[in-house]
């Protein structure tokens, strides 16, 4: 399976969840990151903005600035095909 099948297939798995079952998975994945190692000693994250029917990025967000966490987004110039990531501290800038 390729980057795009596995990407769709990722998706359609989301969109058939309920809201319940969303929320119950988010907590897992949210209790796993931030047990993990990597987390603990990363000083600089970058993560993607969830959308619809996706995991809510935004309390990975919100733990990262609590421990004083860089964080950031990518974002593409649609000109240059190129992607450069922005530093968040606040809800507003992303």
């Amino acid at each position: 399976m390729n980057k795009h099948d596995m990407r769709i297939h990722i998706r359609d798995q989301f969109k058939n969840k309920s809201q319940l079952q969303l929320s119950s998975a988010s907590q897992k994945i949210y209790h796993h990151l931030f047990d993990w190692y990597g987390w603990e000693n990363a000083t600089n994250i970058v993560i993607t903005m969830s959308t619809d029917n996706e995991i809510d990025t935004l309390p990975i967000i919100e733990k990262g600035w609590q421990e004083r966490k860089n964080m950031a987004v990518p974002r593409v110039d649609p000109i240059n095909r190129k992607l450069h990531f922005y530093k968040i501290t606040a809800v507003e800038d992303t």
